[in-house]
């Protein structure tokens, strides 16, 4: 066989089977009705040729549209150009439609560069199957020159996430939402794993109304125990499923009692509701102060006014320490009737710098606490005066009655208003003469 060539313009057909040499050269046009096939080993099947197509029966198709690959063919890359290399990257075809990359058991990746100077300078996005952590992913890279770059999704309507095949998640186009795909149905993070650290908003969350058993703002821990809203402009605060605390429009309201002393291993100061109006400070067998300030530098310095059971007797004093006037008034003022009263048969009893000056019995005597003087007034009466007199008891005629219930060293007196004479008992009534 030998070659053969063609001039310029030169038209040659062969309508049947004809043999070449090691080449055919042709400057014009090569028209052949049936197939070239190379006897090479390796080289390419029959090497046909359909109205303005150029097609290989092992690989497919060359025509105007571009080119086809055949059957389960694809197109495939290798390290080497020697034709019997190793192919180690290839395009496939799945179906209609669907190209693919997939060369075996072999996990796959796809570059999209932004930047590439070489093979360690380049800014690019991978698309890859990671087989060490047994996922895909999609992630930046950059080498040398290259500047990491921010990897955005950017989508014309909502995005959605669907874990396992099912719609969780909606980022939504209206609004930017991050919307739950079915109500109430999902969590972010778990109960003691896999939790967001802090959460920050630029206004508000908004809960549910929620309950006292379930409150809308809670604790994984303990979730019957935290904040909720019983009606409009009103708060709860939940304790074990219940409601211990109110706040609305009208101020603070608690169900049981307002403790104080956290510090303690329990608390040790309670405000307690006794009845309907009625405000009691008691912490069980414990006795208990109220104190009101005049004023107040450290718990060394001050004058105050107390309240206080002491020795089981109730004080009303003032109490002045350090820098504290310890000599301050006590006043009991009334706009009406003051009165002083004792119960079950006990005296009042009136002290003076710790020591009783004056006693009131249950039988209504009068008695100083010791030998004392009673002085009426700071000056001589008036010979006009009309008040500011010492009065003693008198009775129609001579007393004949045993005074009950005398002090030591007192001598009961009374003024016979009819004979005119001033009796004093000692054992007995002893008269004065008549008082002209």
């Amino acid at each position: 066989m030998v070659a053969v060539s063609y001039s310029p313009g030169e038209l040659a057909r062969y309508p049947g089977p004809k043999r070449f040499g090691s080449s055919v050269t042709v400057d014009g046009s090569l028209i052949i009705d049936g197939t070239i096939r190379s006897l090479t080993a390796g080289a390419f099947g029959a090497l046909y040729f359909v109205g303005q197509s150029l097609g290989d029966s092992n690989v497919g198709l060359l025509d105007g549209v571009g080119v086809r690959v055949r059957g389960g063919n694809g197109y495939h890359w290798s390290p080497s150009t020697s034709p019997s290399a190793t192919q180690d990257l290839s395009l496939v075809r799945d179906a209609a439609d669907i190209m693919a990359q997939r060369r075996g058991v072999n996990a796959q990746a796809f570059n999209l560069y932004g930047t590439y100077t070489d093979a360690s300078n380049y800014e690019r996005v991978t698309f890859q199957y990671n087989s060490g952590q047994g996922r895909f992913e999609i992630r930046t890279g950059q080498s040398g020159s290259g500047a990491a770059k921010p990897f955005g999704i950017v989508a014309g309507g909502d995005i959605l996430l669907a874990p396992a095949g099912t719609g969780r998640w909606t980022l939504a186009a209206s609004g930017g939402h991050l919307l739950a795909v079915t109500d109430n149905a999902l969590d972010i993070g778990a109960s003691g794993a896999s939790r967001p650290r802090n959460i920050y908003v630029g206004t508000q969350f908004l809960a549910p109304s929620g309950s006292a058993g379930a409150p809308s703002y809670s604790y994984a821990s303990d979730p019957d125990t935290g904040i909720y809203f019983p009606g409009a402009n009103t708060m709860g605060l939940a304790a074990n499923g219940v409601l211990q605390a109110l706040i609305d429009g009208s101020g603070v309201s608690i169900r049981a009692n307002l403790r104080f002393g956290l510090t303690a291993a329990t608390p040790d100061l309670l405000l307690e509701r006794d009845a309907a109006n009625i405000l009691a400070q008691r912490n069980g067998v414990n006795a208990q102060q109220f104190n009101i300030y005049n004023t107040f530098t450290d718990a060394s310095n001050y004058e105050r006014g107390e309240i206080a059971w002491i020795s089981n007797g109730l004080f009303l004093r003032t109490v002045g320490l350090g820098s504290g006037a310890a000599n301050r008034r006590l006043t009991i003022q009334a706009g009406g009737q003051l009165d002083l009263a004792s119960l079950n048969g006990n005296p009042i009893s009136l002290l003076t710098n710790g020591v009783s000056r004056l006693t009131i019995s249950a039988l209504g005597t009068i008695a100083t606490g010791g030998n004392y003087d009673i002085w009426n007034g700071t000056s001589a009466l008036a010979t006009t005066a009309t008040a500011g007199f010492l009065g003693v008891n008198s009775c129609a005629g001579p007393p004949t009655g045993v005074p009950a219930s005398i002090p030591t060293g007192q001598k009961p007196m009374v003024f016979d208003s009819v004979n005119k004479k001033l009796y004093i008992y000692d054992g007995g009534w002893i008269a004065s003469a008549a008082f002209a």
